[in-house]
């Protein structure tokens, strides 16, 4: 098997572990997090810093944790936006329109693998992609969620070597998101 087929090989199977699992339900430990003007709850890992957004255009909270060593780097990230969608597209129509977006934005983009599942009973879009944004290389893991007018993106990101430290965490944090 050449080196090509065989990393795209363990990749698919690292992208199955990474959205296979708990759909919700089980007991997770960390810092509950509630917004009350969107209408959401996630729990967000121990001892990462939770920080709300204000701004437009930006996530409505987003959860870092920090280089021990160096406090202003970014190990990994989570971060929610909310976006009112006045013509309320279903779910489908939304992640399409959001994959396409994200694509277009970054100097690099190759996705991993997409698809359907569920977190809390609720119907999502997951994918797994990397991006070079302005000279910054990440993997993602997305999760996409529409309730009537409003779309709810959840976003997991670190470098890609390091991400598969994160990608449980990751994972537990995404599936605690509730819409109330």
């Amino acid at each position: 098997m050449n080196n090509s087929l065989l990393s795209s090989a363990l990749l698919f199977v690292f992208a199955s572990f990474v959205i296979a699992g708990c759909s919700g339900g089980e007991e997770v430990e960390g810092q509950k997090y509630k917004n009350g003007i969107h209408r959401f709850s996630m729990i967000f890992p121990e001892g990462w810093e939770v920080t709300e957004q204000y701004g437009e255009d930006e996530p409505v909270v987003a959860a870092s944790k920090l280089d021990p060593e160096d406090p202003e780097f970014m190990l990994a990230y989570i971060t929610v936006e909310v976006i009112e969608l006045p013509d309320k597209p279903g779910l489908d129509e939304y992640f399409n329109f959001i994959r396409k977006q994200q694509s277009h934005e970054a100097s690099y983009y190759s996705e991993h693998g997409y698809g359907e599942i569920k977190i809390n009973g609720r119907k999502a879009m997951y994918h797994f992609f990397d991006v070079d944004f302005e000279d910054t290389y990440v993997r993602l893991l997305g999760y996409t969620l529409v309730k009537k007018d409003r779309g709810y993106l959840i976003t997991c990101g670190a470098e890609p070597e390091d991400f598969s430290t994160y990608h449980d965490i990751f994972r537990h944090s995404a599936y605690t998101f509730r819409i109330d």
